[in-house]
């Protein structure tokens, strides 16, 4: 699971400067099976319909302030509108949270999800990962991407190396071991699913 963290501020910054979407977006559905970006703090539209962003402490002290990169300001629906591209087209899941104290009981609770093996690969077919394929995926890496903690950025690896299902459930575990990223655990659950042990 990879994760990006931005605070409101920096979040606008992304949009102006293209880092986000252009680089670090990429690199997180590279190298993880899922990314989520978290996006930190308090906003709103304002009465002009500029976004705006609470700086303060909560409960306490602050204010709302209209964000901007720069001398350029922002309108709420258009950062609204970035968000859901980024995630639609970027195939990644987007998450709010108020405090860094809330990101951290969030990143905690979602480790445990995705850690439960009953659902971590469920319908990973249908969750974006491959938002901007121009080729419609193979049989192959659908199922792959099914297997115990293979998932679908694993599946292409799975795909190059066995190229049918049939040499796919054939496989010995140590062939799977010559999958990057299968150790041996990973190959015993994955032939054991193919084989139906539990």
């Amino acid at each position: 699971m990879g994760v990006e963290v931005k605070k409101i501020s920096d979040a606008v910054n992304c949009l102006y400067t293209g880092r986000l979407a252009d680089g670090q977006i990429p690199l997180l559905r590279q190298s993880y099976d899922v990314s989520y970006l978290i996006v930190e703090g308090l906003y709103q539209p304002g009465p002009d319909g500029l976004l705006q962003i609470y700086k303060g402490e909560l409960g306490k002290w602050g204010r709302w302030y209209d964000a901007h990169s720069g001398a350029k300001r922002l309108m709420y629906s258009a950062f609204v509108k970035w968000l859901s591209t980024l995630c639609i087209g970027g195939g990644i899941f987007l998450q709010h949270t108020l405090t860094p104290e809330c990101t951290a009981a969030l990143l905690i609770a979602l480790e445990d999800w995705w850690m439960d093996d009953s659902h971590r690969s469920f319908d990973v077919m249908h969750t974006f990962e491959d938002a901007a394929a121009l080729t419609r995926p193979t049989v192959l890496r659908r199922v792959a991407a099914q297997l115990p903690l293979i998932g679908w950025q694993r599946s292409s690896q799975v795909a190059k190396r066995f190229r049918t299902v049939a040499a796919m459930v054939e496989a010995s575990e140590a062939e799977w071991m010559q999958i990057n990223g299968v150790g041996r655990g990973i190959a015993k659950k994955v032939w054991g699913a193919l084989h139906e042990e539990s």
